[in-house]
């Protein structure tokens, strides 16, 4: 099975901020609009998760809103960064990304560890 390309929001974060850092140099309000544009897609997966999950499923669904969260606030650090030039709002926002995104890959773990044990049983 072919895996779609996804857009890795921790590698977002890491080459905007390295953008950032190494030039003076940037157009506020083409970042501000791109930055605009990821934050209302995390608001649009954010909403999938406001339905009810299936019975077992309630840990999963809040940590993948408390990642979600935790990458909009990566962003809105950048966007303050933008406005102010305060380099500690980008050493949080690459924090809270890195959070984030350890927050992903325990779901991701906890999920495949299922799929092994629900493919066992099966199998039984």
């Amino acid at each position: 099975m072919e895996q779609e390309p996804t857009l890795n929001l921790l590698e977002l974060i890491y080459g905007l901020v390295e953008r950032l850092m190494l030039t003076t140099e940037f157009d506020a309000d083409e970042m501000h609009d791109f930055i605009g544009a990821v934050r209302d897609n995390l608001d649009g997966v954010r909403e999938q998760y406001n339905v009810p999950p299936p019975d077992g499923a309630q840990a999963v669904q809040e940590l993948m809103v408390e990642s979600l969260s935790l990458f909009d606030e990566s962003f809105d650090e950048i966007t303050l960064f933008l406005d102010d030039h305060d380099e500690e709002r980008l050493r949080r926002a690459v924090g809270l990304g890195e959070d984030a995104n350890d927050i992903l890959s325990a779901v991701e773990e906890v999920i495949q560890n299922n799929k092994h044990v629900l493919s066992e049983m099966a199998e039984a």
